[in-house]
């Protein structure tokens, strides 16, 4: 029924994002459950998590820690990332400007790509990628540049000149992955030093998504962003205690 006042009509709801369809996920684990397949495409364990870990989730919900937190994160688990990211890396971030808590990876990338992309700035995305990066990116404004990764003898491997042939005048976040999703490739440290080399004397950011920070091997555990010099000022997304954007 229409309103005697007769308004002006508002126009219909459109996506923001309408290009963006169910992902390959839930596509994935839709079919793994129709067909009884093993599931390959999402990266959930086939078991529960450990009994004393909900025992200790209980008792702390029993004790009173079941209230809103501030906004960047209970203080102890703040003060606990910092410790871990200075006993691997030997970077000591301050906990209280430097470090915030998120709800899961995806929500730090997000947050991370909102609060430095505006519209028109443009951010290299190294393909094949997270597929959280492009929308992320479109909800800002800005516009993606793709580089493809390129295999040789030694696999999956980032062609720096061409991340440093995509750099212009517009450029504001390069985004980087490692251990790498889908591939498994790792950042190097001849990767790190051309990396820097790239962004040396800008203003470019760089977004390190190391949500698998600790599956990969002792020999490359240290090639991360928090562990180069002159680097504190990295973003990264890691799932040290909830994955922290620092």
């Amino acid at each position: 029924m229409n309103s005697r006042y007769a308004p002006p009509l508002t126009p219909p709801l459109q996506s923001k994002l309408p290009a963006v369809g169910t992902t390959i996920f839930s596509r994935m684990s839709a079919l793994a459950a129709e067909h009884g397949a093993v599931n390959l495409g999402q990266g959930f364990p086939d078991f529960g998590c450990q009994p004393q870990l909900i025992e200790m989730v209980s008792a702390a919900m029993h004790a009173g820690h079941n209230q809103y937190p501030m906004m960047t994160g209970a203080a102890p688990l703040r003060l606990a990332i910092a410790a871990k990211i200075d006993a691997l890396y030997g970077h000591a971030y301050d906990a209280n400007a430097e470090i915030t808590v998120t709800a899961g990876a995806t929500q730090a990338l997000t947050t991370a790509i909102l609060c430095c992309v505006h519209p028109g700035d443009e951010v290299i995305v190294i393909e094949p990628a997270y597929d959280s990066y492009l929308p992320a990116i479109a909800l800002a404004g800005g516009v993606p540049v793709t580089v493809s990764m390129e295999v040789g003898p030694q696999g999956y491997r980032v062609p720096w000149d061409k991340v440093g042939a995509a750099v212009g005048a517009r450029t504001r976040l390069i985004i980087i992955n490692t251990p790498h999703n889908p591939t498994g490739s790792i950042l190097r440290q001849d990767d790190i030093e051309a990396l820097a080399d790239i962004v040396r004397g800008t203003n470019v950011l760089i977004l390190s998504d190391e949500v698998y920070e600790h599956m990969s091997t002792t020999a490359c555990a240290t090639n991360r962003c928090a562990a180069t010099p002159n680097w504190r000022r990295a973003a990264s997304s890691s799932p040290a205690s909830a994955r922290p954007t620092t």
